[in-house]
This record gives C-alpha cells, structure tokens and sequence, in this order.
C-alpha cells in the first residue's frame, strides 16, 4: 500500500496521479478479498483532456487489461483523496466506476475489476460481482524481497 500511495500522490505535474492496482481474487469460491500483487502507474500518454481530476484515455485501459488479464491480473482504478480516515468515492468516482471499470468485467470471471480510493491511512476498495460493485477488502502480497513486484 506504501508504493500505491507514493504513486498516487498529488505533484506538481499532477494534481490527481492515477494508477492500476493489479489484483486477483483471492479464491475461486470468494469474490469479495482480492490479493493485490503489483502497481502500474498510469503513463503520460494514458490521460487526456477533461472538466474531472484526473481524466483518461478508456481504450488505454482497455489495453492494459487485455494484457494483463493473459497473466490472470484484474484491475483496480487507483487515486487518492488524501487526509486521514476511510476515503469515499466522489460522485465522478462512482460514475468513473459503474461506466468504466465495471463495463471492462463483461465476460470475465477469473479477474477481479474494480476501484480503490486511498487516504494518508486507509482505503476503500469495491469490484465488480455479477455486474454490480460491492465493498471488497484487499490482501497485499509482497514478493521475494518485501516489495511488490514491478508491473
């Protein structure tokens, strides 16, 4: 959670920094625990011009996730609203959700996709179960070494 919160941070070059958290589900029989094991930065060429925050390029991640679902990997839409406490998604968030991230599910079920939005201490995470979002808790796996590894 560390690298993700780095990553997301707000800089001087980016007020709203977006990435990917790579997840899978952390069973077969459990859809609502995901297993974080990696995070993709969004790269500059993956955002564009837009009235919200941080505005994306849809087909970018549409790529994305057909090259990591060939790994098994989910997605979950990463940002920070900073401060202390349980973060909440905003209104463009939750449509941001429903309109992108649940839509790149269709026809997936070994993947979870979905969202996490981060504070200076805690997260709240939801993906996507038979086209709906729900609550979900996320797992961090590190790698041989104690960091995750690099996507």
């Amino acid at each position: 959670m560390r690298r993700l919160r780095l990553t997301t941070q707000p800089t001087v070059t980016s007020r709203e920094p977006l990435a990917f958290l790579l997840v899978r589900y952390a069973s077969e029989d459990v859809r609502d625990v995901v297993v974080a094991f990696g995070v993709l930065p969004f790269v500059d060429e993956a955002y564009v011009d837009g009235d919200a925050g941080a505005n994306f390029d849809t087909r970018w991640s549409i790529d994305v996730a057909n090259k990591q679902i060939r790994r098994n990997a989910g997605l979950l839409l990463a940002h920070s609203h900073g401060g202390a406490g349980r973060p909440a998604f905003s209104r463009v968030d939750q449509e941001t959700n429903v309109h992108v991230m649940v839509p790149l599910s269709y026809g997936v079920d070994v993947a979870p996709y979905g969202a996490i939005v981060l504070s200076n201490n805690d997260e709240t995470a939801v993906v996507t179960v038979k086209g709906r979002l729900r609550r979900a808790r996320i797992v961090i796996v590190a790698d041989r070494v104690g960091a995750l590894e690099a996507a």
